[in-house]
């Protein structure tokens, strides 16, 4: 075995569909990776430039893929693919109303008294610190 196969592994078919996800996932990535860098220091734009358009050609050969085999059951796939998109959409909406409205309840439970007993040392709050909120129910 070559040290080429041990670093770079066996060769790829080209037309294996597999591959051709992995690259294309890749450059998006890798694009919008280098899109949010932008505002840091230089050497952004020729790496988001070079993804960029890999991304593009990606996405042109995709879609001539998908034109082609259309008709072939081609748009079952992009009918599973749009529910499932649909579907991570509607989760991420889920939990970031999650997230709102634990931020709303961390901010109601900071201003409530932190003693119910008169004249009890409160209790001191680091606002670095992370901190466990439980219910407790007390029976009289």
């Amino acid at each position: 075995m070559s040290i080429k196969h041990l670093v770079l592994g066996k060769p790829r078919d080209v037309r294996d569909p597999q591959l051709f996800h992995k690259i294309s996932l890749v450059a998006f990535r890798a694009a919008r990776f280098w899109w949010n860098k932008r505002h840091g220091p230089g050497g952004w734009i020729r790496a988001s430039l070079v993804h960029g358009v890999a991304l593009v050609l990606c996405i042109m050969i995709l879609g001539i893929v998908v034109t082609e085999k259309f008709t072939e059951g081609g748009w079952k796939t992009l009918a599973v693919t749009a529910v499932l998109v649909g579907l991570c959409f509607l989760i991420r909406k889920h939990y970031r109303g999650v997230r709102d409205r634990l931020t709303n309840l961390s901010a109601i439970l900071t201003d409530l008294p932190l003693s119910a007993k008169a004249g009890a040392a409160p209790f001191d709050l680091d606002a670095g610190r992370q901190m466990v909120v439980l219910p407790v129910r007390v029976s009289e």
